[in-house]
């Protein structure tokens, strides 16, 4: 009697575990892959794997998941794109680009505040009729929370690097190559607060590192509630060179802001052995006296931008800055970073040891 009593019970019991995986199933739910991939010769009907991969970014996107990285398999031109998530699109080890034409951006983010998002390797190009600047802008940051651009060339745009965020943005530039411009290089404007849509004001604390920024009529222009730490980069040949409107820009070691039309000035320097630019080109001065205290022995080093180098140019520009090359590895990289200095460990501008050593990768084949 007893047995049969508990029988009801064990067999609801059993039930129940039976249930758990299907209760279960929806919080492990797949939204993408991990891991997508694009090629010149993909379809976007793919679902973007490793063998079977998509044709454009636009294609790949909606397949990869929250945080995921879309790679570059092999060369091709993959499309514009909009970002609307945490995301990486990597092709570090390929030729990229993205052909923009008429209007529009070549890649937008509006992500949520929180995303972040990494774009690498990549090659923007708008092409429109000589003259006109139909294409809004290589790279449109509309909100996000994190965003980092490495190793980009944009020419031609509206503006290089557009930034009108409503979000609270942390934007970290490297080795971009930015020409041609009709507006501006790089634009850190945050939109005003919008009261009739509850848009908040944005804002932008941006480092730029290891660039050139040339033939543009502003290189770089910062405005109201934006940073900017400027370091081992040349602002050259624009028509003005750096444009303060109500923003903050702080020059690093390593800037040049040469041979604009109006250079421009930063609101003050960060590196011991650097000045700001006048805005003006000013008479020389006379000589001073020769000064005849001996200057202080160099206890420090002030890591130079290596990226695109030889090794035999690092090995120089890292003693001349009593430095020393350390650990050498070897990536691949594409056909201009062959035998050339893809990345370094330590990041331009950093004030180290005197000695201190370096690892490099190199890039290989």
């Amino acid at each position: 009697m007893t047995y049969l009593r508990a029988l009801p019970r064990l067999v609801a019991g059993i039930a129940g575990l039976a249930l758990i995986p299907v209760m279960m199933a929806p919080a492990h739910a797949a939204t993408g892959a991990s891991r997508t991939w694009v090629s010149g010769v993909g379809d976007d009907a793919n679902p973007c794997s490793r063998t079977a991969p998509c044709k454009t970014f636009a294609g790949a996107i909606g397949k990869t998941a929250e945080g995921g990285v879309i790679s570059v398999l092999d060369p091709g031109g993959f499309g514009a794109v909009t970002i609307t998530k945490s995301i990486t699109i990597n092709a570090d080890s390929s030729i990229a680009s993205i052909l923009a034409v008429g209007q529009g951006s070549a890649i937008t983010i509006n992500a949520p505040a929180t995303a972040k998002v990494t774009l690498r390797g990549l090659d923007l190009i708008s092409f429109n009729d000589p003259g006109t600047c139909a294409t809004e802008a290589g790279i449109r940051i509309l909100s996000a929370g994190t965003v980092r651009l490495d190793d980009l060339t944009l020419n031609g745009f509206g503006t290089g690097v557009d930034v009108p965020t409503t979000s609270s943005l942390a934007l970290a530039m490297s080795d971009l190559d930015i020409s041609g411009s009709c507006t501006a290089g790089i634009s850190l404007a945050p939109a005003d607060a919008d009261t009739a849509t509850s848009t908040p004001a944005g804002s932008v604390t941006a480092t730029l590192s290891g660039s050139s920024i040339t033939d543009n009529p502003v290189g770089l222009a910062v405005t109201a509630r934006a940073e900017l730490w400027a370091s081992t980069s040349r602002i050259a040949h624009n028509t003005t060179g750096l444009a303060l409107q109500q923003g903050i820009a702080h020059r690093g070691c390593g800037v040049e802001l040469v041979a604009n039309t109006t250079n421009g000035a930063f609101t003050d320097a960060t590196c011991a052995d650097t000045a700001p630019a006048s805005t003006t080109p000013t008479t020389p001065a006379t000589p001073a006296a020769p000064v005849t205290t001996k200057p202080a022995q160099t206890t420090y080093c002030i890591v130079p931008s290596l990226r695109g180098r030889t090794l035999a140019d690092a090995k120089s520009a890292l003693a001349a800055a009593h430095c020393r090359v350390g650990r050498i590895q070897r990536t691949t990289a594409k056909a201009k970073l062959r035998n050339k200095v893809v990345k370094q460990k330590v990041q331009p501008g950093v004030i180290a040891r005197q000695g201190t050593r370096i690892a490099l990768v190199l890039g290989r084949r």
